[in-house]
């Protein structure tokens, strides 16, 4: 008896292997699938580590303002855009990152420490709007994914008259572990510009706590004199 119960369970095996799908390909095919996302992962990953805490360029996060004023100058210097006007001379204007136009940088701080670096782009008016922002957006997408790979978030550029008068929308954004990067459009009546900026997020929730509690304070004095 016992013979028989193991001759039936050797065939059970025999035929249930057969059956099974060929697992070498099912795995080739998972590996082949997740590669172009572990690729991505790793590059991040080895991105923050090597990067630190730097914001952008030579500027680093967390430094006071008047430092933040100092490095501010020496990103910005080999970027000046010149326009030649042949036998007149020349212009400076704005800056120039590839192909990408911009014509201000502003830091932002908590404590006197940098948390937040913010790309003003040059403005576009509604008319030139169709010709000359997905240029721009298009440029600083290619120069951001070289550097830091594909955004965690995309949106298409919308047409002009999608948006309203003193209105934002978020087009990419990366999160590069303790900092996170955006690229966003804004409108100003019928100007345009097209924003990119860096910040820590835990900085910027602090500081948005303090300025809540700050608020709260001021109105409770204000209230304790009525």
């Amino acid at each position: 008896m016992k013979r028989i119960v193991f001759v039936l369970m050797v065939l059970m095996v025999f035929v249930g292997c057969n059956h099974i799908p060929n697992s070498s390909n099912i795995n080739s095919s998972i590996i082949e699938v997740d590669s172009v996302a572990l690729k991505d992962s790793l590059f991040k990953v080895d991105l923050i580590k090597n990067e630190g805490v730097k914001a952008i360029g030579n500027i680093d996060f967390f430094i006071s303002e008047k430092e933040f004023n100092q490095q501010k100058e020496i990103f910005l210097r080999p970027l000046i855009h010149t326009i030649s006007l042949g036998s007149v001379g020349s212009y400076t204007s704005g800056y120039k990152l590839g192909e990408y136009k911009f014509y201000h940088m502003n830091g932002n701080f908590f404590n006197d420490s940098l948390f937040n670096v913010h790309i003003i782009g040059d403005k576009i008016s509604y008319d030139e709007y169709s010709t000359l922002m997905p240029k721009q957006y298009e440029s600083l997408l290619s120069i951001l994914t070289e550097k830091y790979g594909f955004p965690n978030e995309k949106k298409e550029l919308p047409d002009w008259s999608y948006m309203s008068n003193n209105s934002t929308l978020a087009l990419a954004k990366w999160n590069l572990g303790f900092k996170k990067l955006f690229v966003f459009i804004n409108c100003f009546g019928v100007n345009y510009r097209l924003d990119f900026c860096y910040y820590v997020t835990e900085m910027e929730d602090r500081k948005n706590k303090f300025e809540e509690e700050e608020l709260k304070n001021t109105n409770q004095k204000a209230a304790e004199k009525l």
